[in-house]
């Protein structure tokens, strides 16, 4: 299994982009008028498929999850529209 630990000063700011880009992403939402349409990819859609990540850990390495922290984080905070269901 692997482990962020292995990245040291890498994993840890990967693990921190991740989580301040969480608190930008619901600061902006709490901000804005809801139009009918969110602006990023939601929080726990972000949390599942890092979740979901976490079970190719016995085939993948460490370089993974921090490539798959920054997209989602920068996933989050970014202006992609997606309509509410």
């Amino acid at each position: 299994m692997t482990d962020l630990s292995e990245m040291l000063w890498v994993g840890i700011a990967a693990t921190v982009f991740y989580i301040v880009a969480g608190a930008i992403r619901l600061a902006r939402y709490n901000v804005k008028e809801f139009d009918g349409a969110f602006y990023g990819v939601p929080i726990t859609v972000a949390g599942v498929l890092l979740t979901l990540c976490y079970f190719l850990s016995p085939y993948i390495g460490p370089q993974f999850f921090v490539i798959i922290m920054v997209v989602l984080g920068f996933a989050m905070i970014s202006n992609i529209r997606i309509a509410k269901v």
